[in-house]
């Protein structure tokens, strides 16, 4: 369905597309969350901003695509877009009142900066209550929580995300918050089975070959868990535990951290 709708929207030119379907276009790259997706995203997601300035969905997925890619360590991708996120921001803090997703991705990207999780908190809870069946909505809250050590509060809002979205372009994001969520409340085998359902879909995505990598090494597997983190560094071979600490949107250091833990089971250098 989303290759069909993408065939749609890719006989037009960015020049002949309005400010919808540039935002539309966006949201289908999101699809398999490789570098090409989220260099997609932020291109049609700010050519919809400059077409239309007061677009908050537009503004959302700018917001909400450059911070997942610099989590993910895709700096050559964010890296054109880096002068246009305080424009974003300014443009989307009137704006963001009344639209949920757009207020909670205003809020984790003052976070990334401020590391303020009580504030992040208030946000995550506000955005709740204003749509509380919104899968877009459930699945930054559940991201959010997690970054701030919340895992339960984060797997309950990406449980009800799938349950909303699983057939939209925000599944693999939501599959890949699962495992995560999964993986740091102990559950190491619902993470393994989550992160391999969502490598059939993009194997591409790095994030989850480190959470294979993390679990297995703390099932003890260190078979399994050094082929992941070998996976994981084709994709990144100068990725590290600093890298990974640097780039993510971790409340606290490393007390806790089961994703961390396990990656230097599994060998990551530190």
């Amino acid at each position: 369905v989303f290759d069909a709708e993408r065939r749609v929207l890719d006989k037009l030119t960015l020049a002949e597309m309005n400010a919808n379907q540039c935002e539309l276009r966006g949201q289908l790259a999101l699809d398999h969350l490789d570098p090409d997706a989220f260099a997609d995203a932020l291109t049609y997601s700010s050519a919809a901003f400059e077409k239309d300035p007061q677009s908050a969905p537009a503004l959302a997925l700018a917001l909400v695509a450059y911070l997942s890619a610099t989590v993910m360590g895709y700096d050559a991708v964010t890296a054109p877009h880096a002068r246009s996120v305080p424009k974003w921001c300014a443009a989307a803090a009137p704006l963001a009142p009344d639209h949920a997703h757009l207020h909670l991705a205003l809020g984790v990207a003052a976070y990334a900066e401020a590391r303020d999780p009580v504030t992040l908190r208030k946000i995550i809870d506000k955005a709740l209550r204003q749509s509380a069946s919104d899968y877009v909505t459930l699945t930054l809250a559940g991201w959010a929580n997690v970054w701030i050590g919340d895992h339960r509060a984060g797997l309950e809002c990406l449980s009800k995300a799938w349950t909303f979205g699983r057939r939209s372009p925000w599944a693999l994001a939501i599959k890949g918050g699962v495992a995560f969520a999964l993986l740091q409340t102990g559950d190491d085998a619902g993470a393994i089975a989550h992160a391999r359902e969502g490598l059939e879909t993009s194997a591409d995505y790095a994030t989850l070959h480190r959470i294979l990598a993390a679990a297995y090494a703390h099932q003890n597997d260190m078979e399994a868990a050094g082929a992941a983190l070998d996976a994981a560094l084709a994709a990144d071979p100068q990725d590290s535990i600093r890298a990974i600490r640097a780039r993510n949107l971790f409340a606290g250091r490393d007390k806790g951290n089961r994703y961390l833990d396990g990656l230097r089971l599994a060998g990551m250098p530190e």
